[in-house]
Parts: C-alpha cells; sequence; structure tokens
C-alpha cells in the first residue's frame, strides 16, 4: 500500500514545493523506516523476544486480585 501512495505523495510535494528534494528525502527516511522494522523483526531474536513475553495474570481463584493475603 505505501508502494502505491509514493508517487502520489512525490507528486503533491513537488506540486508544493517545486523542487523533487522533499520527496527524495521523504523517500530516504521511508527507506531508512523500512529497514529498522526489518532489522527489529530479525529471526534472530525471536527466542530473546518470546522469553521476555509477560506472563499470564493469575485467575482470581489463584490469589489474584481480592484475594486475602495469607
Amino acid at each position: 500500500m505505501l508502494n502505491a501512495l509514493s508517487p502520489w505523495l512525490s507528486g503533491s510535494l513537488r506540486e508544493l514545493t517545486g523542487s523533487f528534494l522533499p520527496a527524495w528525502t521523504l523517500l530516504a527516511l521511508g527507506v531508512g523506516a523500512m529497514l529498522r522494522v526489518t532489522w527489529h523483526f530479525d529471526p534472530r531474536h525471536y527466542s530473546r523476544a518470546m522469553s521476555a513475553a509477560v506472563k499470564p495474570a493469575r485467575s482470581a481463584g489463584e490469589g489474584g486480585a481480592g484475594a486475602a493475603e495469607p
């Protein structure tokens, strides 16, 4: 979807500014953002992310909210 909007956005920026520099700058920032997302979702880091997952909350019968402390 982003690729489909890119030409329209670039053309609009060209019309507003009279230069392609803002469009190229925006495209470069988009590439940088996509690289960052790609590195963030690197499969080599999945095990670390999964081990840090939040543990499920305890139910009320297991000493959850409203349970009396021993």
